[in-house]
Parts: structure tokens; C-alpha cells; sequence
């Protein structure tokens, strides 16, 4: 069984919660649905999360998909993207 609204939901407020399980059930979903950028987001926070070798070729392809690179950039490493930006034209 995939994952329902309510479990995406839940999935958003806690990426760093992604299980195992769930990572499958993504990949079921973006195989459905290729272009559901969400879906997409919290796939590659849950091979993150695990650590997982795959994480790099789905990282290129997640952000091939995203509209906001800045997001997927903070939703992977938690960092504040405009400080990041401002020390870097500041050098």
C-alpha cells in the first residue's frame, strides 16, 4: 500500500523521520508520478537519512526536478541557504 495524504503530511513536517519503508514507498510514488516534486524531495532526504549509496544519482535527478533548489538545499542539510549565499559573494 502506498502512502496516503495524511502520511505525506506527516513525512513534510518530519523529513528526518523518513523510515526505510517509506523511502520504498516513495519510489513507488515517483515511479507513478514522475513529476511530483514533493514525492521527489522526500525521497532523497530518506536515502540521506539512511545513508543509502543510491543518494547521489537520485540527488542530481531531484534537483533536475525542483523549481527551488534553495528548499531541497535546506531540507538536506538545515542550513539558512540566504546566509550561505551572502558569505560566499562576500569573498
Amino acid at each position: 500500500m502506498g502512502l496516503n495524504k495524511k502520511q505525506i503530511k506527516e513525512l513534510i513536517g518530519n523529513p528526518e523521520e523518513i523510515s526505510a519503508d517509506e523511502v520504498k514507498k516513495l519510489a513507488s510514488l515517483i515511479k507513478d508520478y514522475p513529476y511530483f516534486q514533493t514525492a521527489r524531495l522526500l525521497y532523497s532526504k530518506g536515502l540521506q537519512n539512511a545513508e543509502s549509496v543510491d543518494f547521489d544519482a537520485s540527488l542530481q535527478l531531484t534537483a533536475t526536478y525542483a523549481a527551488d533548489r534553495k528548499k531541497l538545499y535546506v531540507l538536506l542539510y538545515g542550513e539558512n541557504t540566504e546566509t550561505f549565499v551572502h558569505s560566499e559573494s562576500v569573498e
